[in-house]
C-alpha cells in the first residue's frame, strides 16, 4: 500500500537524522579526546623541565651560606609552568546543545502534527479544498473532539504561558493561529493594542532620564588619587604570629616582623608557613575598598602582598604571588617585580621606602603605590576578588625589617 510506502519512508528518514546526530556528537568527543591527549604530552614534557630545574637547584642548595645563598638562587634562570597547567579540555556544550535543539525542533514539528486526531487532520483537508484555501495549520497545543461550551471549541488555543499572554486577550489581541472575525465587531475599527507597557504623556517639558549606567556611575565614588583619598579606606591591621615562619620575629603590638638570628620554637600551627619565611595579617576583607601601608627599612630581599585564606603553607607554591591566590610587589637584590600566579613583570622604579596596598572588591582591583608626596602606581591587577583576602608579607634578609601602618 501506498501509506505503508510513505511510513517505511518516514522511519528511514528518523533513522538518518539519528545516525547524523550521533556522528556530529562522537566527532565532538573525539575532537575534545584529541586536545585530552596534546595536553597529556605538554604536561609530560613541562615534568621533564621540572625535574632538570629541581636538579639545578639542589646543586644551589648545596652552597648554602646566608646572602651568598640567595645571590647564586638568583642566578637561577626564571621557571614556571608552562600554559598548560591551565589549558581547559572540554566537549563543546555549546555546539551538542544545538545538535539537541535541532533534533528537539523536528521532533515538536511532528508531535505538533501527530497530537492532532488524523481524523480531524482528514477533515482539515476536505473543507481547505473545498473553499479553495490552504488547509489550516494544527494548533500548538492538542485540540480535543468537540464537545462545545461557551467560549471553547475545537477554534479556541489553550493559553499555558500564563496571566499576562491572557492580559492581551483580554485588551483585544488576537490570538495567533485564529483566522475569524470577533463577532459584532464593525469592520473598519481598528484593532486596541494591549494595555501593558503604555505610559502616560507628559504634558509638560520632556527632561531626559538617567539610564541606569548612569544612576551607578553617580552612587560609585571616584578612584582615589591623592594619598588623602586612599587614607579614607585606611584600615588598621596586625601580623597573625600563627602563620609567622619559625625564622621570623613578629614584634611591635605585632605591627612589624623582621628576620631572626636562630629558627624559635613554637606550636606547630596549621595556619603557618613552613617553607617560605612570610607571615599574613589577622585581618581579612571580603568587600568594599581598603587601604593599608607597609613601611621597609633595611636593605632588599622582601614582598608586600595581599594572599588568599586558602593559600598553600608548604611547597612551591606557598610562595607570594606564584599562585592565583596572593599578589605582591617583591623586592629581590637590586630588581623590583610584581607577581601574580607565578607570572613575574620586572619594574623599572626605584626601591620604594613605604608600600600602599589597595584593594576595591567591586572593581575586582589590587594595586600597590610607592608611598610618598605623590602616589606612584607600582603594579595593579584585575580580575575578580573572591573569599578572604589578608596582607601578606615575605622576608629573608636579617637587615630588613617591615611596619604595618607606616
Amino acid at each position: 500500500m501506498a501509506v505503508a510506502a510513505v511510513f517505511a519512508e518516514m522511519r528511514a528518514m528518523v533513522e538518518r537524522e539519528e545516525e547524523a546526530a550521533a556522528q556530529l556528537i562522537e566527532a565532538e568527543e573525539s575532537r575534545a579526546d584529541s586536545e585530552c591527549v596534546e595536553a597529556l604530552a605538554d604536561m609530560s614534557g613541562q615534568l621533564e623541565r621540572i625535574k632538570e630545574h629541581r636538579q639545578r637547584l639542589s646543586t644551589a642548595l648545596a652552597h648554602a651560606g646566608g646572602i651568598a645563598f640567595w645571590q647564586r638562587v638568583e642566578e637561577l634562570p626564571d621557571f614556571g609552568p608552562d600554559a598548560a597547567k591551565d589549558r581547559a579540555v572540554e566537549v563543546d556544550a555549546r555546539r551538542l546543545q544545538l545538535i539537541s535543539r535541532a533534533v528537539t525542533t523536528v521532533r515538536s514539528r511532528l508531535t505538533q502534527q501527530l497530537k492532532w486526531p488524523l481524523e480531524r487532520r482528514v477533515r482539515n483537508l476536505e473543507e481547505a479544498d473545498q473553499a479553495g484555501q490552504k488547509p489550516r495549520p494544527p494548533p500548538q497545543t492538542p485540540v480535543p473532539e468537540p464537545t462545545e461550551t461557551p467560549g471553547t471549541g475545537p477554534d479556541t488555543e489553550t493559553n499555558s504561558a500564563g496571566p499576562r499572554e491572557a492580559a492581551d486577550t483580554v485588551t483585544g489581541s488576537t490570538p495567533r493561529g485564529r483566522s475569524k472575525k470577533p463577532k459584532n465587531k464593525p469592520e473598519n475599527q481598528p484593532n486596541i493594542p494591549p494595555l501593558r507597557n503604555v505610559r502616560a504623556k507628559s504634558t509638560g517639558p520632556q527632561r531626559p532620564s538617567a539610564t541606569a549606567n548612569d544612576a551607578e556611575r553617580l552612587k560609585k565614588p571616584l578612584a582615589p588619587r591623592t594619598r588623602q583619598d586612599f587614607m579614607q579606606y585606611n584600615c588598621k591591621v596586625t601580623f597573625n604570629y600563627r602563620t609567622a615562619h619559625k625564622k621570623l620575629v613578629v614584634g611591635d603590638r605585632y605591627t612589624s616582623v623582621s628576620v631572626g638570628e636562630k629558627t624559635q620554637s613554637g606550636p606547630e600551627y596549621a595556619e603557618r608557613f613552613y617553607n617560605c619565611c612570610q607571615v599574613m595579617g589577622l585581618q581579612w576583607f571580603t568587600n568594599g575598598r581598603r587601604y593599608w601601608q607597609v613601611g621597609v627599612q633595611g636593605p632588599s630581599f622582601w614582598a608586600v602582598g595581599v594572599a588568599g585564606a586558602g593559600m598553600d603553607r608548604s611547597g612551591s607554591s606557598s610562595r607570594l604571588g606564584r599562585n592565583g591566590l596572593s599578589w605582591c610587589v617583591e623586592s629581590f637584590g637590586q630588581k623590583l617585580s610584581a607577581w601574580h600566579d607565578n607570572l613575574q613583570v620586572q619594574l623599572q622604579v626605584p626601591q620604594p621606602q613605604a608600600v600602599g596596598v589597595y584593594l576595591d572588591f567591586e572593581a575586582g582591583e589590587v594595586a600597590f603605590y610607592s608611598v610618598g608626596a605623590a602616589m606612584l602606581l607600582l603594579a595593579h591587577f584585575n580580575g575578580p576578588l573572591r573569599g578572604q583576602l589578608h596582607p601578606a608579607c615575605w622576608l629573608c634578609s636579617s637587615g630588613t625589617k617591615l611596619t604595618l601602618g607606616q
